[in-house]
């Protein structure tokens, strides 16, 4: 791709006379003054006269980037004296992608077929139409159909094709079940053919015949053979014996052969092909058609339902729906063709398929672009939104397009942002990060283009990469290595902060950066310890927070009289802070949310019935935003944050967050606002992320994908993770080779403790693709990490053997390499650790709570279930947690035996189980005495830190033993011959994160225990 490196002065004054008639690329390094570009040419081309500006169109990626560029604009045509243009400018199109394709559907309506007054919403469904929807089309299914698929539904639940479903939704090029991959005849045959084609040869050097491997691989090749030529379904259980044969344990003596070296390797390889590509494939083959029947056929219903609908786009669609009006409409075509003469894009390295084909529609005839016709400006250092569609392939693919079509590329490399001694750290360290990728990694990678500071640059202190110090023994209560981490950057952090303010600074001058929020809230505490403002996004995660939740259930209670468990969360909340005792003792009396006056029924509770209803009336009377206002600031909600001492800023900041929305106008009732703050049902916006604000007055908290466009005068890079984000996708895809993968997440036991998931054919491809743009994309977020930060740069990084590919390895390795290539480009030095007395953070104090609360049985509450439809041991485990949420723990017998009849009804025939698991617990030698202990609450709700943000979840026991509290887990697992310890790796690091919370919210040491009620054992976590 031929190119030339202009220095900026001349991009500007001489690039829009010299390119005119050509396309243009260019290649704008972070910090190289993009917009000024784009609005220097935008401006050049109308100071000719030959354009007017309603055609020209200017597309860039966010709201606030268009805002920016409309303003900019706007000046300097004013600095020109352009008038024209001037009076024109209402006309002119200058907004986001999704804007853009918004105005053509909304002007040209009478040719898209879209309703011009449509609403853009952020997906499709929300979460609560979807489940309605699934279940509703399962049910209008005919007979005949559920039975044929009734091995489907018995193996891969109802919730997994749901979610199948709506990860299809998106994909409308996913049409054919051939997509997935061949069926697993196919893989078998294949196998047969070249593996054990190969394997069958090497037996023959074979010199005794009752060798395990011999005998094995024999009866391997036999099956094989039989269920290929239909003599035998692939049973599973032929699965199980096999792989019990293939044990690598059973090797037998070598000199059986007449060279094991020779063949050692080739019987080790063709066992891990046959059992980790072979077997699973055969696994999913049963369910393969019958859950692309259903997950897909319930996704083509529901994009046809959606497509129907002319009145609502989601963002995702925008683009889709107005390619497709495009592309299969000459006029319109034509029209847009004739009305934009030129195209600028900005942030083009963001691009999407759907973005690309909008375009090559519009301006591009036979696979080419006409001359003259669009500017792009992008960086592929700075591809960072993959998750959001972003598509590096596409990107590239375009740029061919663009070079075939004759386009001249520049390159803009003079940085106007960041001082001498970050430039030279950045050049370094992205030099040998984008040259350390892996051959895997290079159809999503690229090269490092290095950038040069602007003549006056200052030159700055050096860019300080700061090891943090290793954790020691003793840490205060149940304190992770990672919390301790991140509150020693935090501690370091508000120490930097006010030695910046003593000398001038503002906290907004300050940024900390995150690969994800995980471990904020320790920079949160110590902020907020210190009396220092700072800014954390709220959007990320607010909904889970305990006031949003409070807040949540009482909107919930008001909307819905009836709704009895948001009533009762509603007493327990900081509107009214009533114990467990008074609720329970209102709820025996027969009170409801409505009630006014029933016997036996506390006062207290009558009192905050008596709010309840004069709410209830507000609500209905009054509009949303006064309600809310009138409610903020009359309710005991805002003076117990502030009573409380635990993170008043951040959790007052939640609250404004929700009422600005609300002010704002995008919330118009209630039940809008209900969806929004619930966790579970609101829908994710895809169309921006949300831009923290640069007025001077908080210190910034972010993630770096947040903080793409920004810069601060000083910025700090958190240390990463030092483990990596578990993968849980369900669907894997890749539309660049038409192929898909579904994890049908059933398992077969295969030992005591080995699972294999059914997953189909092309999993194993599509994964590899997906680890390697995982890695490529990581390396281009580092990079624009470094490139934020205008006078001072930190970088916090742990030391020692991380786990290969994990964030922290990932930047380590990255920081040396660097350091080794320029000892010079940056200060290395060791935090100064902490004293652990300053590490202890003070919470809330304990709720008032008895041991011997008890609960009501017709509050108990079992998840519905259709036969067949959720395994039967979550569906008992569900039934044992709600028994002991409500049971009488001073008389557990007693409270069983009194209601032993509603338990019968509520249970059915698993009653007695059910009763026998729940009583296991009280006649368990525990390792606390439960009389001795005060009971804190039962499904105790908790926020948990999470890969992808923080979680509500709820803790199935809180006990406060006086000089700990005390976390514990049910269990009702069968261990089918395992040790207890293996039960650890499947839950010790959910329970762990327990009770890092819990020990976060209460500042007192925790101990926390699973306890296997099946076999009367408890394990320490």
């Amino acid at each position: 791709m031929p190119s030339r490196r202009l220095p900026r002065d001349e991009a500007e004054r001489d690039g829009v006379r010299l390119e005119r008639r050509r396309n243009v690329a260019v290649q704008a390094s972070a910090g190289t003054g993009k917009t000024t570009l784009i609005v220097d040419r935008v401006a050049g081309m109308l100071a000719t006269g030959e354009i007017p500006i309603d055609r020209i169109a200017v597309v860039t990626f966010t709201r606030a980037a268009a805002a920016e560029l409309r303003a900019r604009i706007r000046a300097k045509l004013q600095e020109r004296g352009l008038e024209k243009p001037l009076r024109d400018f209402g006309g002119a199109w200058i907004d986001t992608i999704h804007g853009f394709a918004s105005r053509i559907l909304r002007e040209y309506f009478h040719l898209t077929g879209t309703d011009p007054s449509f609403v853009p919403t952020s997906s499709a469904f929300d979460p609560v139409e979807i489940e309605r929807r699934w279940d509703g089309w399962l049910l209008s299914l005919p007979a005949d159909t559920l039975r044929e698929k009734g091995r489907v539904l018995e193996r891969v639940s109802s919730a997994r094709l749901r979610l199948l479903a709506l990860d299809m939704r998106p994909l409308r090029w996913l049409t054919d079940v051939s997509m997935l991959g061949p069926d697993g005849l196919e893989v078998l045959r294949r196998y047969r053919e070249e593996t054990l084609a190969e394997v069958e040869r090497a037996l023959r050097t074979c010199l005794d015949r009752s060798h395990p491997r011999y005998a094995a691989f024999t009866e391997v090749i036999r099956w094989a053979d039989a269920v290929i030529a239909g003599r035998r379904p692939p049973d599973p259980g032929d699965l199980v014996r096999i792989r019990a044969v293939l044990h690598p344990s059973k090797r037998g003596s070598s000199s059986a052969w007449e060279d094991w070296e020779s063949v050692k390797d080739l019987f080790d390889s063709a066992r891990s092909e046959l059992v980790e590509r072979v077997f699973p494939v055969l696994l999913a083959e049963p369910c393969r058609e019958g859950t692309w029947d259903l997950a897909h056929g319930f996704a083509s219903a529901l994009l046809g339902e959606w497509d129907e609908d002319r009145s609502r786009l989601s963002f995702e669609d925008l683009l889709y729906m107005a390619w497709r009006a495009v592309s299969t409409n000459g006029l319109l075509a034509r029209l847009l063709r004739d009305r934009f003469l030129h195209v600028l894009v900005d942030e083009f390295q963001d691009t999407s398929t759907d973005q690309v084909l909008l375009f090559t529609s519009i301006l591009g005839d036979a696979g080419l672009l006409s001359p003259g016709r669009i500017t792009v400006v992008a960086d592929d250092k700075q591809s960072i939104y993959g998750w959001r569609s972003a598509d590096i392939e596409t990107y590239r693919e375009f740029m061919e397009v663009l070079r075939r079509s004759g386009a001249s590329f520049h390159v803009i490399s003079t940085n106007f942002r960041s001082t001498s001694a970050i430039i030279r750290f950045v050049n370094v360290f992205g030099e040998v990060l984008f040259a350390a990728a892996s051959p895997g990694e290079a159809a999503f990678g690229c090269r490092y283009s290095p950038i040069e500071p602007r003549p006056d640059a200052p030159g700055g202190e050096p860019v300080r990469v700061l090891a943090l110090p290793e954790a020691p023994a003793d840490l205060p209560g149940n304190m992770s290595v990672s919390g301790y981490a991140a509150l020693c950057q935090a501690e370091w952090l508000a120490a930097e902060v006010r030695r910046g303010m003593a000398a001038g600074a503002r906290p907004g001058d300050y940024a900390v950066l995150f690969l994800t929020t995980t471990h904020a809230s320790p920079f949160v505490d110590v902020l907020e310890r210190e009396g220092i403002p700072y800014f954390v996004d709220a959007t990320r995660d607010y909904r889970v927070r305990p006031e949003i939740a409070d807040l949540r259930e009482l909107l919930g209670c008001l909307l819905d009289p009836g709704d009895r468990l948001a009533w009762i969360h509603s007493l327990r909340s900081m509107f009214f802070g009533l114990d467990d005792r008074v609720i329970t003792a209102a709820v025996a009396a027969g009170a409801r949310s409505d009630a006014a006056d029933v016997p036996g029924c506390p006062a207290g509770v009558l009192a905050a019935c008596a709010t309840l209803r004069a709410w209830r009336a507000d609500l209905n009377r009054l509009p949303l935003a006064d309600f809310l206002t009138d409610l903020l600031l009359t309710s005991a909600l805002l003076p117990a944050i502030a009573a409380s001492g635990y993170q008043v800023g951040r959790r007052l900041g939640n609250l404004q967050y929700v009422l600005e929305t609300v002010l704002g106008g995008n919330v118009r009732s209630a039940e809008d606002l209900l969806v929004l703050l619930d966790e579970e049902f609101a829908p994710s916006t895809t169309e921006e992320p949300q831009i923290p604000p640069s007025d001077g007055s908080a210190v910034t908290l972010t993630t770096i994908h947040r903080a793409k466009g920004l810069s601060w005068k000083h910025v700090v890079l958190a240390a990463p993770s030092r483990a990596n984000r578990p993968d849980d996708a369900k669907l894997l895809s890749d539309p660049h080779h038409g192929i898909a993968a579904l994890d049908l997440g059933y398992s077969l036991s295969l030992t005591a403790a080995e699972r294999l998931a059914a997953r189909t054919a092309h999993w194993d491809r599509i994964r590899g693709r997906n680890l390697h743009r995982t890695m490529a994309e990581r390396r281009r977020l580092l990079y624009v990490a470094v490139t934020r930060a205008e006078e001072t740069l930190t970088v916090f990084r742990f030391v020692g053997n991380d786990k290969p590919a994990s964030p922290s390895r990932f930047i380590g390795d990255a920081v040396e390499a660097a350091v080794s290539a320029d000892p010079g480009c940056c200060s290395v030095g060791m935090l100064e650790p902490p004293e652990l007395s300053r590490l202890r953070r003070p919470g809330p104090a304990l709720p008032a709570c008895e041991p011997a609360v008890t609960m009501p049985l017709p509050m108990l509450a079992v998840r519905p279930s259709v036969a067949g439809w959720q395994p039967e041991g979550a569906r008992i485990g569900d039934m044992v947690h709600a028994v002991l949420e409500k049971i009488d723990f001073g008389d557990p017998v007693g409270w069983l035996d009194r209601n032993a009849p509603d338990l019968r009804r509520l249970l059915g025939g698993r009653c007695g189980e059910v009763r026998s698991l729940a009583e296991a617990f009280f006649s368990m030698d525990l390792p606390f005495r439960l009389r001795d202990c005060r009971v804190i609450g039962r499904e105790y709700p908790v926020t948990v830190a999470a890969p992808d943000g923080p979680r509500a979840r709820f803790v199935d026991l809180l006990l406060d033993a006086g000089d700990r509290l005390i976390v514990v887990d049910y269990k009702t697992d069968d261990l089918a011959g395992r040790r207890p310890e293996v039960l650890l790796e499947e839950y010790g690091e959910q329970q762990r994160g327990y009770g890092d919370a819990v020990e976060a919210i209460f500042g007192r040491p925790v101990e926390g225990f699973l306890i296997l009620l099946r076999h009367g054992l408890f394990v320490g976590t």
